[in-house]
C-alpha cells in the first residue's frame, strides 16, 4: 500500500478522499514540472478559512513520500497547544512515517531516514534556530531535497522588517533551514495569501505556482 493510500484509508468521507487525492496530485504535478533538484522552489497551497488545510497537507506529504521524498518539516504558528495538536494529528494520521516534535532532536539524530520523517515545529525563533543548527551539523540534508509546509505562511514567516532594510529573525532562520539541504521545496499554506502573492521576485519568497482546493459541499 502506498503512503497516500494508507493515509486516505483513515478518512471517513468519500468527498474528502477525492478532494485530498485531487489536491495532492495537482500540487505534486506543479512541483514535478518546476523542481530541478538544485534550487529552492516556492509554491502556494490556497484554501478557504477553516476548510481543512491540514488534511490536504497530509495528503500532499503522503504523495510526495510515494515519489521518493524523505524529509519534511511542517510549521505551525507560535502556539504551544496548536503545535502539540498538529503533532498528534500528524502522528496519528501518518502511521508509516517517523513523526517528530520539536524536542525530539536526539531521536532525529539517531534514527536516520529509514522511513519518511515529518518534523512538526512552531514558528518560534529559538525552536527554528535549534533545528537549523541540527540540520546543518548532522548533514542529514546533504544530497536530499527538503520539503517544508508552512501553515499560515503569511503570519511571521515573511520578512516583517523589509521596510527597515533588515531581516526578521524568523524569516532569517527559515531561509537558513531552506538552505541546509541541497535543494528545497517550500509550500506556503494559507487562506489569506495577499502578502505572499505581493512579494517581489527579489524577496525569495514569491510562489512560483498556486494550487487551490475547494471546500467541501457542507462548508459554511
Amino acid at each position: 500500500m502506498s503512503y497516500l493510500e494508507d493515509y486516505i484509508s483513515i478518512l471517513n468521507s468519500y468527498e474528502l478522499i477525492e478532494t485530498v487525492k485531487s489536491t495532492a496530485n495537482q500540487l505534486v504535478t506543479e512541483i514535478t514540472n518546476r523542481f530541478d533538484f538544485r534550487n529552492q522552489l516556492n509554491g502556494l497551497l490556497l484554501g478557504n478559512v477553516q476548510s481543512g488545510k491540514t488534511g490536504q497537507m497530509l495528503g500532499a506529504i503522503s504523495l510526495l513520500a510515494d515519489k521518493g521524498y524523505r524529509l519534511f518539516i511542517l510549521l505551525t504558528t507560535d502556539n504551544v497547544d496548536l503545535q502539540r495538536q498538529t503533532y498528534l494529528r500528524v502522528r496519528d494520521s501518518l502511521s508509516n512515517f517517523t513523526v517528530l516534535s520539536e524536542k525530539d532532536e536526539i531521536i532525529f539524530s539517531q534514527r536516520g531516514l529509514s522511513k519518511p520523517v515529518v518534523i512538526v515545529l512552531k514558528k518560534n525563533s529559538s525552536v527554528l534556530r535549534k533545528w537549523k543548527n541540527l540540520l546543518v551539523s548532522t548533514n542529514t540534508c546533504r544530497g536530499l531535497s527538503l520539503v517544508i509546509f508552512d501553515d499560515e505562511a503569511d503570519a511571521a514567516s515573511l520578512n516583517t522588517l523589509v521596510n527597515k532594510r533588515r531581516v526578521s529573525t524568523i524569516n532569517r532562520n527559515l531561509q537558513a533551514i531552506k538552505e541546509s539541504s541541497s535543494a528545497s521545496i517550500y509550500i506556503q499554506v494559507t487562506a489569506t495569501p495577499q502578502a505572499i502573492i505581493l512579494q517581489g521576485e527579489e524577496s525569495g519568497w514569491k510562489p512560483a505556482f498556486v494550487t487551490y482546493f475547494k471546500p467541501g459541499s457542507k462548508y459554511l
